[in-house]
């Protein structure tokens, strides 16, 4: 029996390509020629999932106990009797491919039947409902196995079955000389649609870890972070040292939701003028197949659509990364809830599309594990953070309570004091449980710089809208003191150490 392959730590270089008008028509035929290979594969995927759900090895695997070795293997056997493998569409694509004019290798085409093969894995495993098939123009990436054959990189240009790329290579970057060094997995070439015209680039999947700039290494402490729809709250601990930010979460994309709402308005209107037999007297739109013509202006309009999602998407990208490195700086070890993304949506879908925390977590999952920390997600249902309190008291909060007050006297913002527990969330035995006693210790130390958080958020939220989710701060601290108060925000605007080239007002808002 063979060994598996370890599994070693990747990375990836992104370098854009030099074009000509001629490269570009052959890749948009290549690109096209694989789009209808994948469809042609994910339709025949999912007629053999539906032969697996049907068959009656899956009804007798069903009536068992969940992972009992008799299911697993009836199951694997329904697989079997119907070619859903992997590998059993690799057979299948290899053939279709040569019905097409471009010559696609192998490599090329046995990826493109894993993509079909996972998306298609998902319907028998009731993670999703059906599967995508892509339009024209929609498919915007390819990539080979390995580095030995299909596209491939070779004396610093790219070689895809007689087509030769060059790339752009900046060797002074420091990001690209470090890629460079790295062995190659394999390739994949990817199209971006910009300002409507298509960019190509290249980007190698490398062998170890990727480049740390000196400013965004390891911190040394414990981080927690409690996200809300629209808010998130960091605490971090070294020591008897705490640090604590309350932010609105992808704040500065506000602006763009009135150009998108006053651009899809605009298109909806065309698309009625212009197709005016498709609609029914009440405005909806008629059942069955209809015909739909496009005038120029429509087609102007949904172009600036896509252009505006793709700057949104690339700021908020560009807006998590800057915090996901702040975030980095704080500690060496992260953690987080794992609530429920699905749960979120279902109650705030409109703010979570918008500012997509979850890649956010992923990204801090990645980021923390490439430069060596540790990243945590512990349940929500032995914690319960949001209901806990110091005292050992239990009280079920509703979503618009924001603030946690308790008879025991200790008040403050829900999420900041739930990113506070979650500091002393420890694993023991397989089971997570919250260390009271130790977050009971260090609260005096804590208190101080959590108001002040709390009241330096909603004073820089003040010149615009100010979520209700940061709450209503009390007018003093705890102890009644304005010079505490004001010797507090002194110290939380100094956590961090003023960078080069930042001003001290832009380092005042990292709490």
């Amino acid at each position: 029996m063979k060994n598996k392959k370890e599994k070693t730590p990747s990375f990836i270089l992104e370098l854009p390509l030099r074009i000509s008008p001629k490269e570009e028509k052959e890749l948009l035929s290549r690109f096209e020629s694989a789009r209808h290979l994948y469809n042609a594969t994910l339709g025949e995927a999912k007629k053999r999932v539906m032969l697996v759900k049907q068959s009656k090895l899956t009804s007798q695997a069903k009536s068992l106990p969940k992972k009992s070795k008799q299911r697993n293997e009836l199951f694997k056997a329904a697989k079997e009797k119907y070619k859903f493998q992997e590998y059993s569409l690799h057979e299948y694509v290899g053939e279709l491919r040569h019905e097409l004019v471009n010559n696609l290798d192998i490599q090329t085409v046995q990826k493109l039947a894993t993509r079909a093969f996972r998306a298609t894995e998902n319907i028998l495993y009731g993670k999703a409902k059906d599967v995508r098939f892509r339009g024209y123009n929609q498919l915007n990436s390819v990539e080979s196995k390995s580095n030995v054959a299909g596209i491939r990189w070779r004396d610093n240009q790219v070689e895809w079955n007689g087509l030769v790329l060059k790339p752009l290579i900046y060797i002074q970057d420091e990001v690209v000389a470090h890629g460079l060094k790295h062995r190659i997995k394999y390739c994949r070439i990817l199209r971006k649609v910009i300002r409507g015209k298509n960019r190509f680039y290249v980007q190698l999947v490398l062998e170890g870890k990727p480049f740390v700039e000196e400013e965004n290494k390891l911190g040394k402490g414990t981080v927690c972070f409690d996200f809300g729809p629209s808010a998130v709250a960091i605490v971090s601990q070294d020591g008897n040292e705490f640090r604590a930010r309350l932010l609105l979460f992808c704040a500065e994309l506000e602006f763009k939701e009135k150009e998108i709402r006053k651009l899809q308005q605009q298109i909806d209107r065309q698309r009625r003028q212009s197709n005016p037999n498709n609609y029914l007297p009440n405005g909806k739109i008629k059942k069955g197949r209809n015909k739909w013509k496009k005038s120029k202006r429509q087609l102007k309009n949904e172009n600036d659509l896509k252009e505006l999602h793709r700057t949104t998407a690339s700021y908020r990208k560009s807006l998590q990364g800057k915090l996901i490195n702040e975030t980095i700086r704080m500690g060496n070890v992260f953690k987080t809830e794992n609530v429920s993304g699905k749960w979120l949506q279902k109650l705030y879908g409109k703010s979570i599309g918008k500012r997509a925390p979850g890649m956010f977590i992923s990204g801090m999952k990645r980021k923390a594990g490439s430069a060596g920390g540790s990243f945590t997600k512990f349940p929500t249902q032995p914690t319960k953070l949001s209901q806990s309190c110091l005292c050992g008291r239990q009280h079920k909060k509703s979503l618009s309570e924001r603030v946690h007050d308790c008879e025991c006297g200790v008040t403050s913002q829900r999420d900041l004091f739930s990113a506070y527990l979650g500091l002393f969330v420890e694993e023991k035995t397989g089971k997570y449980a919250l260390q009271a006693n130790q977050a009971k210790k260090h609260w005096s130390s804590a208190d101080t710089l959590l108001q002040a958080a709390w009241r330096e958020a909603v004073q820089s939220a003040s010149g615009r809208h100010c979520p209700s989710s940061f709450g209503k701060p009390p007018c003093q601290s705890q102890s009644g003191s304005l010079e505490e108060e004001e010797i507090a925000k002194f110290e939380v605007r100094n956590a961090v150490p003023v960078r080069q080239g930042e001003s001290e007002r832009e380092q005042s808002v990292f709490l």
